[in-house]
């Protein structure tokens, strides 16, 4: 009689879901007490912990790389506002329109896509020079290996680079440079009527219905700001660059292991 087998899926996730190489070991020793009369439950109890301790392990050797990602993702929506304002500044918006369809929304989504593009890479570069510095060489090569390792999550995460930065600024640049509210005046022009207009304030309660005490234009202060729109178009600069610095840290832990060895 066929000794009685641990389930398929639990297995399954303990040899795929286990960060890092398999420990076979684990693996049977697992099988050897279940076999001797542990229950289903106890070896899902321990599969779950050990993929849940492999993931903490993983985090900790990567917590610069997190650390990093989180930081300089912090930064990405007073990116967005500068990039808009120079943008604004030189009628960049107004000349793409002026172009015929489609090349107006290709340079203007591809402007948004390349500036957010680029404020990745230059995270990626300001990551890897503390180590060029250490080993006392530019290493233009690994850089290079670093921007080329961003490209396949780039790829992945296009379209919400473009998306999510499209909303956060409709909803937050403001016009510097707008003409002054127009005047009414009564009907026998005796003293002019102010029109009173929405403040930024308010016109993004009624868009988004998010209370704000103090809007701001300053993109100094969107590096603090904390609400559902800006925290939501940071998140594809930090999956992009959690990804890569994860990947790059991992193959260079990699490499050290090899020649230790």
């Amino acid at each position: 009689m066929n000794p009685k087998q641990p389930p398929s899926l639990a297995t399954w996730m303990l040899e795929h879901l286990v960060p890092g190489e398999r420990n076979e070991a684990l693996d049977g020793d697992l099988l050897e007490e279940f076999h001797c009369g542990r229950s289903t439950v106890w070896y899902w109890r321990q599969a779950l912990a050990a993929i849940a301790i492999g993931c903490l392990r993983e985090i900790l050797i990567h917590r610069t790389a997190l650390l990093f990602a989180a930081l300089w993702s912090m930064l990405a929506p007073a990116w967005l506002l500068i990039v808009a304002n120079i943008e604004q500044h030189y009628n960049l918006g107004q000349r793409f329109w002026q172009m015929d369809w489609p090349w107006s929304t290709l340079c203007d989504l591809g402007l948004l896509l390349g500036v957010n593009v680029l404020f990745i890479w230059i995270g990626i570069v300001l990551y890897l020079l503390p180590d060029l510095w250490v080993a006392k060489s530019l290493g233009l090569w690994r850089i290079g290996k670093g921007i080329l390792a961003s490209l396949p999550v780039l790829f992945a995460l296009w379209l919400a680079l473009i998306v999510l930065s499209k909303i956060f600024l409709t909803g937050q640049v403001v016009d510097q440079h707008s003409v002054a509210p127009a005047s009414t005046y009564s009907i026998g022009d005796v003293a002019p009527i102010e029109i009173q207009q929405p403040s930024p304030a308010e016109q993004w309660d009624v868009q988004y219905g998010d209370k704000v005490t103090d809007p701001y234009i300053n993109p100094r202060n969107a590096i603090l700001d904390m609400r559902t729109t800006t925290l939501f178009v940071r998140l594809p600069f930090f999956l992009c660059l959690l990804c890569t610095l994860w990947g790059i840290s991992s193959h260079s832990q990699g490499r050290r292991s090899r020649i230790i060895a």
